[in-house]
C-alpha cells in the first residue's frame, strides 16, 4: 500500500518526510484516535466508523493472519497525526537507542490512565521509527506497554524541591539522553509557595546539568487545570518558563520549552475529583505536544551512531481470538481475549477497532465489546507490531427483558444519594473516584432473600502498597480485586470460595463484575463471562451492601442491585 508524501498544516505548521518509515506506515494507521471533526468526513465518503474513543475509520488493504484474509478498519487520519512535525529524514534504519526519562509528578506517573501520557507517546514514537526506550526508577504495570517502555521518574504529589533531592540518586544511575520534565502542579507553602517555584526550577535545571552536562531537557508548561484555582495563568512559574529555557540555552545547554497548554484540555478530558488529572483523552493531547516538539531531535539522535537490529527481539507472528463470532443483546457487554503468538513477542500490544460503532463499540485497549443497536458488525484485534489481524463477528439482538428481577438501583449510573461515604469523592458526573482508603455503604438495608445479583462497573488500578485491593461486600460474601497480584477472589468470611489468577486489572479497563446468588449456588461474572462458579451454604441477605478501597485507586461507574421476583 503506497502513500504519497504530504504536507500537513496542523499546528505547529511543519512539513513531513516519511522515508524509512515504510515498514510501519500501514500499522501507523492504528496508532492514533481521530479528532471528532473527522467523523463527518468519514460518513460523507461512505466509510464506516467506530471505536469507543470516537475515532472514524477507513478501510485498508486486506491483511493476512492465520491464513484468513480480512478487511481491517483503521484510523483514517492517524498518518497525518503521527507524521505531524516530522521534517528530519532519518538516515539509518537502526541507529542509537535514545534513553528517554519522563520526569514529573502524577501527570507523568499516571492517575486515571496507569501510564499517563507515556503510553500514547510510545505509540507515536514507535510509528515514527524512533529507536528509544523509557528509563527511570519507577515502573507501571500497564499491560499495553512492552517491558522496556514501562519505566519513568514520575512521583505522585512531588514538588520541584522534592525532585531536586532525588536527582543524585536518579540521574547517575539511569543516565538518560533526554529528560521530559514537567513539574509545578504541586505547591508546598513550606517550600515557599508559588513565588518560590521559579528559582526552584532554575536550581533543579542547574543540578541536572551538573550531573549530566550533555543531556537534552524538554521543559513542559504546567498543564491547565479544569478549575480556576488550578489554572496555570495563576502560576508565576508558567510565565517564567520560556525565559528560563532561553537562559540555559544561552549557556550552551540543550534545552527546549514545550507549551503543553497549546492543545488545551476541556472539562471532559479531566477526572472528576480534582480537575487536574486527565483522562485518556487528555493524556493523548499531552502526548501530541511532547511528540511534536521532540520527534525530529530524537530522529537526529538516532543518527548519531549506526546501530543494529535487536537480535533478541521476537516478532509477532499471529493474533487469535477466543471467539470468532458472538451474539449480544443490546446494552450487554462481552470482553474478547486476544492471544499473540509467540507469547514471548517483544511488542505484544494489540489495538481493537470496530467496523461500525453504531452497532457495537469496542474499547481500544481492553477488547470490551458493547452492543448498541440491532445488526451485525466486525471487531478487529490488530497487533501493534507486524499488523497481524484477528476478527470476531458481532451480532446484536433485541435487549433482554428483566422478567425475573426487580431493579433496586439505577442500571447505568451510580445513584450517589444512595451511598454513605467520603463526600469529597462524589462526582457531578455520577461516579465515584476512590483513592487511598475509603468505604461506601448503602444508606438503606436490603432484604434480598436468597436470590439476587449485585454488579459493579468500575476500573481499579494499583499504585499503592502491595496489599492494595478493591472489594465489594454483599452480606458475608466479598468480591476482592487485587490489582498488584492481578487476582480476583470470592470470599465468604475468611474462606476463599474461588480465585482467578493472572487477571490484570488496569486503570484503562472498565470492567463489569457481578455476584449472582441462587440459593447456595454462587457465580461471579466478568461482563458475560463466568469466572467463578461454586456451591456454599448461604444465608438470606438482609442488610447493607458496601464496597471498600484499600490503598489502590478506583472509579465506580455503575452499581446495580437486582432482586429475584420468584
Amino acid at each position: 500500500m503506497t502513500r504519497k508524501k504530504k504536507k500537513v498544516t496542523m499546528k505547529p505548521k511543519r512539513g513531513m518526510c516519511m522515508k524509512n518509515t515504510g515498514k510501519r506506515l500501514a500499522a501507523l494507521l492504528l496508532a492514533v484516535s481521530l479528532l471528532a471533526a473527522c467523523n463527518h468526513d468519514a460518513e460523507s465518503s461512505g466509510t464506516a466508523s467506530g471505536s469507543t474513543d470516537g475515532s472514524s475509520t477507513a478501510v485498508s488493504e486486506n491483511t493476512e493472519s492465520s491464513g484468513t484474509s480480512v478487511t481491517v478498519k483503521v484510523s483514517a487520519l492517524a498518518e497525518k497525526e503521527v507524521a505531524e512535525g516530522i521534517t528530519y529524514e532519518k538516515k539509518n534504519e537502526h541507529g542509537k537507542t535514545v534513553r528517554i526519562m519522563p520526569m514529573g509528578d502524577s501527570l507523568t506517573e499516571g492517575h486515571f490512565d496507569p501510564s499517563a501520557y507515556r503510553y500514547v507517546l510510545f505509540e507515536y514514537l514507535y510509528f515514527a521509527n524512533v529507536d528509544f526506550e523509557f528509563v527511570g526508577p519507577q515502573y507501571n504495570r500497564d499491560a499495553r506497554l512492552p517491558e522496556k517502555y514501562r519505566h519513568h521518574a514520575g512521583y505522585g504529589g512531588i514538588t520541584i524541591e522534592g525532585m531536586y533531592t532525588r536527582l543524585d540518586d536518579i540521574l547517575p544511575t539511569y543516565t538518560p539522553d533526554v529528560i521530559l520534565l514537567d513539574l509545578g502542579c504541586n505547591i508546598s507553602q513550606a517550600e515557599g509557595g508559588k513565588s518560590a517555584q521559579t528559582e526552584q526550577m532554575k536550581k533543579l535545571l542547574t543540578k541536572i546539568y551538573e550531573l549530566l552536562p550533555d543531556v537534552t531537557v524538554y521543559v513542559g508548561a504546567v498543564p491547565q487545570g479544569r478549575w480556576e484555582e488550578n489554572a496555570p495563568k495563576n502560576l508565576p512559574l508558567n510565565a517564567a518558563l520560556p525565559d528560563i529555557c532561553e537562559q540555559f540555552k544561552a549557556e550552551g545547554k540543550k534545552i527546549s520549552y514545550v507549551p503543553i497548554n497549546e492543545n488545551p484540555l476541556d472539562e471532559n478530558d479531566y477526572t472528576s475529583e480534582d480537575g487536574t488529572h486527565p483522562l485518556h483523552t487528555g493524556d493523548r493531547k499531552f502526548a501530541q505536544l511532547w511528540y511534536a516538539h521532540t520527534v525530529n531531535d530524537l530522529l537526529r539522535m538516532n543518527d548519531e551512531a549506526v546501530g543494529e537490529a535487536d537480535s533478541t527481539a521476537i516478532a509477532v507472528e499471529s493474533v487469535t481470538l477466543d471467539q470468532t463470532a458472538i451474539s449480544l443483546p443490546r446494552r450487554r457487554q462481552k470482553t474478547l481475549r486476544a492471544t499473540v503468538a509467540p507469547s514471548a513477542a517483544t511488542i505484544p500490544t494489540v489495538i481493537w477497532t470496530t467496523a461500525d460503532e453504531k452497532i457495537a463499540t469496542v474499547d481500544r485497549y481492553s477488547g470490551l465489546v458493547t452492543a448498541v443497536k440491532n445488526g451485525t458488525t466486525t471487531v478487529y484485534a490488530t497487533s501493534l507490531q507486524g499488523e497481524k489481524v484477528a476478527s470476531c463477528e458481532v451480532m446484536v439482538t433485541d435487549a433482554e427483558k428483566n422478567t425475573s428481577y426487580d431493579k433496586l438501583l439505577d442500571e447505568f449510573f451510580l445513584d450517589l444519594s444512595a451511598w454513605d461515604g467520603p463526600e469529597s469523592y462524589l462526582s457531578a458526573k455520577r461516579k465515584l473516584d476512590v483513592n487511598g482508603t475509603a468505604k461506601y455503604e448503602t444508606k438503606e438495608s436490603y432484604d434480598l432473600g436468597g436470590e439476587y445479583e449485585v454488579s459493579v462497573y468500575l476500573n481499579v488500578w494499583g499504585t499503592g502498597p502491595d496489599d492494595s485491593c478493591f472489594s465489594v461486600n454483599v452480606g458475608d460474601l466479598q468480591l476482592r480485586l487485587e490489582s498488584h497480584t492481578e487476582t480476583v477472589e470470592l470470599r465468604k468470611g475468611t474462606q476463599i470460595l474461588g480465585r482467578v489468577e493472572n487477571f490484570p486489572v488496569n486503570g484503562w479497563k472498565l470492567e463489569l463484575f457481578a455476584v449472582n446468588v441462587q440459593g447456595n449456588h454462587v457465580k461471579v461474572f466478568r461482563g458475560n463471562e463466568l469466572v467463578i462458579d461454586t456451591e456454599t451454604e448461604m444465608s438470606p441477605l438482609s442488610g447493607k451492601i458496601s464496597f471498600e478501597n484499600q490503598g489502590a485507586r478506583a472509579a465506580v461507574r455503575v452499581f446495580q442491585i437486582l432482586k429475584n421476583r420468584m
